[in-house]
């Protein structure tokens, strides 16, 4: 049910040129975006976007994944990005 939500957010965002909201999808099972999303994974999607664009992310996952962003945004690389923890809640 929330799969579909967040597919027609995005396509709605998408209609609309906005840049707000972008979804990352990783289901393993079905080969959708079979990379890994490792520590290197997450600051490279997060360096697509200026720090001071980004309002808020939300990390809603299983928990391997929760504490691969945990470990990401205690990591050097992401305080040279400019986030703050404050930005992200893990759900």
């Amino acid at each position: 049910m929330a799969l579909s939500l967040f597919e027609a957010l995005q396509k709605y965002v998408q209609n609309k040129g906005l840049r707000n909201f972008e979804l990352n999808l990783r289901l393993s099972k079905e080969k959708v975006n079979p990379e890994r999303w490792d520590e290197k994974f997450v600051l490279q999607e997060m360096g697509k976007f200026a720090p001071k664009e980004v309002n808020r992310v939300w990390i809603c996952g299983p928990p391997v994944m929760d504490e691969t962003f945990e470990r990401a945004m205690d990591s050097p690389a992401f305080g040279r990005l400019g986030y703050k923890k404050e930005q992200f809640e893990v759900l």
